[in-house]
This record gives C-alpha cells, structure tokens and sequence, in this order.
C-alpha cells in the first residue's frame, strides 16, 4: 500500500486466497501491435476499441470540509465546495486514464457521477477500510451506494475520505494510509474502493486501488 508521504509499505500476502488467474488464450486469434507511446514505451495493446469502465466517485462530507480547508461542521452544500472536490473526482480520473495510456492498460474510465456518499449527517469510521464489508453488502448507511450505482449504471466505485487510518492486527500500531480495495478480486460485488482525498490526485492512488481489480 501507498503511505501519504510517498513510502511503500510491503505485507505478505497469502497467496491461496488468490483467484486462479490461469487462462488458455490458444484460441485467441486476435492480432497484437506494439505501440510506442511519447516516452518509447513498447505496450502491447490489441487492434480493436479501447474498453470503457464507468467508474462513480462518491466522498463523504468530511472530505467535501477538508478538501476546502474547513472545519468538520462546513457548509456541505456551498456550490463552491462541491465543485472543488467534484474536480478532485475529474481529475483523479484523468490521471488514471494517463497511467493507463502510459502503461499500454488496454482500458480507459469513464466518471458517469460524482456526488454525496449518502446522508449529509454520515460520519467516517475510524477504520475506513473495515467499512468495505457493509458498503459491499450495502447495509446501514452504505445503503444508497449500491442504488447510485445501479442507477448510474457505474462498473467501479470509488470513495473518497477525509482520511484512512489502518489499524495493524499484527504489530498493533495505526497508521495513515492512502487507500484501501479486494486484492485480485474481479467480482462486481466487490468493485469499491476507497481512497484518502490527500492521495486522491497525485499519487495515482485511485487508479492503484481499482488496479486490483484487473
């Protein structure tokens, strides 16, 4: 995962929770060219449309307040603050659809909303990654997040916070983190992730927590 600060912190992974991720492409007959993109990157990419993922950017009041450098208790409806972080949303997604170009991903998203995460009374859990179960199972408050997203017809969901504080089982620490989503786990079920605001942009960690879902 990456820290605010830029740091990679490295945790082994039981690899048998993993999916199979073996494949026979031998009936494959599509063609493949390499195309060298303006850094002479060689990607391999194949010779039809690129895919579109609909992606909705959800986030909560607490990041709409501190995205705007106010208090917790700010106006969550002022015009002017739901623009700025609607621009985070955008321009977290264009730096994606970069990365991806770059990297020769033979994919490119497409945000289909952004908006309110929910009530305007929610409030963020301590532990924001331990929250994916109930917005995956779309229990409590998390129950809008499923209906948005059906009615926006969005194939990923990403949520942007205040913050993320990760709660280590193992050495029985906290510290920050930029995002959190289901590692190799390509079920639609599962297509949310939520992301820190401060790494939202800049750090490309909106792109690396949907990356998992590749």
């Amino acid at each position: 995962m990456t820290l605010p600060n830029g740091q990679i912190r490295v945790q082994e992974a039981d690899v048998s929770n993993f999916a199979d991720m073996e494949q026979d492409f031998s009936g494959d007959d599509r063609k493949l060219e390499v195309r060298i993109n303006e850094k002479g990157i060689g990607a391999q990419r194949k010779l039809n449309d690129i895919q579109v993922i609909d992606i909705m950017c959800l986030y909560t009041p607490e990041a709409i307040c501190n995205e705007n450098f106010q208090g917790s208790d700010c106006d969550i409806e002022n015009q002017e603050f739901i623009t700025v972080i609607n621009d985070k949303c955008e321009l977290a997604i264009d730096e994606t659809n970069v990365a991806f170009e770059e990297s020769g991903v033979f994919s490119q998203l497409r945000l289909v909303h952004s908006g309110l995460i929910g009530a305007a009374n929610f409030i963020e859990e301590r532990y924001m990654c331990q929250a994916l179960g109930s917005i995956k199972s779309a229990t409590d408050t998390y129950a809008q997040i499923s209906s948005l997203r059906d009615e926006h017809g969005a194939d990923l969901v990403t949520i942007l916070t205040k913050g993320i504080t990760h709660y280590d089982t193992a050495s029985d620490s906290e510290f920050e983190v930029c995002g959190c989503g289901d590692l190799f786990n390509s079920n639609s079920d599962y297509a949310y992730s939520i992301v820190s605001r401060k790494c939202a942009t800049g750090y490309f960690s909106v792109g690396h927590e949907i990356g998992k879902y590749f």
